[in-house]
């Protein structure tokens, strides 16, 4: 019988320690052992006389470091883990190189799951950690993972760790953190792509990841870009009596970069957002108003598409509102105004006719109508006053009014009748209603 070999004695005394390190011991015990099969595997695989005992030595050293990382990561000590996770994929790596022209092909399969299912522990282990150190570790699984369809899987998930940093650092306002988290996951999904091409489930979980960065990365460069106006809106607003012009159009030229990158993913909150900038600008500091209102318009109608979500409480959405309102009154005004100055002109023109209405003031309700119904009767023919009975009653006559009132509304006037007949009716229909009051 021919004496075996260095490399396999040790590799069998390992074994012999290894098959001992089973969970009836307390995982002191377990770990003592453990360590003691790892360095009598490290020796095998230091004496190997060639690639047959090196892929011997290299598998069996790869599954107790696996073994010693799982029952590190039970323990707590989760960067021990993570180190013996790594060393254990070394080997793995180790084991299928030297393997491939001297192991039969079902050796290899059964290796091959083995590495699955470690890899499949280190995801588990990996979870329970921070995501910036997760991503740290698994840069450096990534590194010593010896299966390119692994790898795949690996980069697929580190892309998965930075977009989840990114979305949490959006959460906490952080737009640039979050930023470069997203164009952090570019490089690991083109490897998982690359990687990963002939594998049926990697092509569509990167094609939906690159689209969920994309959103992200938009609404990160977007609420960047309007940060950036709003900070060369400060020093513009410190010197308002020296106006620098080209820094105001740079402003919103930002706020309308920021409008822009929300439109690539229909980001509407943040699109409202940045139009009101813009609609400010115009209205504060040139003084634009129509430009303003048009700008404010916008933002307001597409916080309310967003509809049951209200924006009532957001700084913004109020000082959008504001704006409108206070245009809005200034329109009224200026309308009432107006209305109010060419009224004044046609009494002006009405003044023989106002100075006749003011003489009668004083009359008798009867005596009132009657001149009113001679002097200015009523466009519509249908309209007359018709015969009065020599004693009225209280009820009478105010049956009388009413009808005089329904005769001589300012809202009968017809556009033909022109503006100085309707001026005049408002100011009949005054006093008839004003008669008409007293005798309630």
């Amino acid at each position: 019988m021919a004496a075996q070999s260095p490399s396999s004695n040790w590799r069998k005394q390992g074994n012999e320690i290894y098959v001992t390190a089973t969970e009836n011991f307390s995982p002191v015990v377990r770990k003592e052992r453990l360590n003691k099969a790892i360095n009598l595997y490290y020796r095998a695989l230091t004496s190997s006389g060639g690639d047959d005992e090196t892929a011997s030595a290299a598998k069996n050293l790869s599954l107790a470091l696996w073994r010693m990382a799982n029952l590190h990561f039970m323990m707590g000590r989760v960067q021990d883990a993570v180190r013996l996770f790594v060393e254990s994929l070394k080997n793995f790596g180790k084991s299928l190189t030297s393997a491939e022209g001297c192991k039969q092909q079902s050796w290899k399969d059964e290796l091959t799951v083995s590495l699955e299912s470690c890899y499949a522990d280190v995801v588990h282990l990996l979870e329970s950690m921070e995501l910036r150190d997760r991503i740290a570790a698994m840069r450096d699984v990534i590194e010593n993972m010896p299966s390119d369809s692994i790898r795949a899987s690996c980069f697929l998930n580190l892309a998965r760790y930075h977009f989840h940093f990114g979305i949490i650092s959006l959460g906490k306002g952080d737009h640039k953190a979050c930023l470069f988290q997203m164009c952090e996951c570019y490089f690991p999904l083109n490897e998982a792509s690359r990687l990963g091409g002939m594998m049926n489930e990697i092509p569509r979980e990167v094609e939906l990841l690159e689209q969920d960065v994309f959103m992200h990365q938009c609404t990160a460069e977007s609420i960047q870009a309007r940060l950036t106006g709003d900070g060369l809106l400060v020093h513009v607003l410190r010197d308002e009596e020296n106006l620098n012009v080209d820094m105001v159009w740079e402003v919103i030229d930002w706020y309308k970069k920021s409008v822009l990158q929300t439109r690539e993913v229909t980001e509407v909150e943040q699109e409202a957002i940045s139009l009101a900038r813009i609609g400010k600008v115009y209205g504060k500091i040139l003084k634009m108003k129509e430009k303003s209102k048009e700008y404010l318009m916008r933002a307001v109608q597409l916080a309310l598409s967003m509809h049951p979500r209200t924006f009532n409480n957001d700084e913004w959405y109020k000082e959008c509102t504001q704006h409108l309102e206070q245009y809005q009154q200034e329109v009224i005004e200026e309308e009432e105004s107006k209305a109010k100055k060419e009224r004044d002109e046609i009494l002006k023109e009405l003044e023989k006719e106002m100075s006749l209405l003011k003489v009668h003031d004083n009359d008798l309700d009867i005596d009132f109508l009657k001149f009113v119904y001679k002097e200015f009767p009523p466009k519509n023919k249908k309209h007359f006053l018709g015969e009065i009975p020599k004693v009225l009653e209280r009820e009478e006559r105010k049956k009388m009014l009413q009808k005089s009132v329904v005769h001589y509304h300012p809202d009968r006037a017809k556009a033909e009748d022109g503006k100085k007949w309707k001026a005049l009716t408002e100011e009949i229909t005054k006093r008839l209603t004003r008669r008409y009051e007293c005798m309630k």
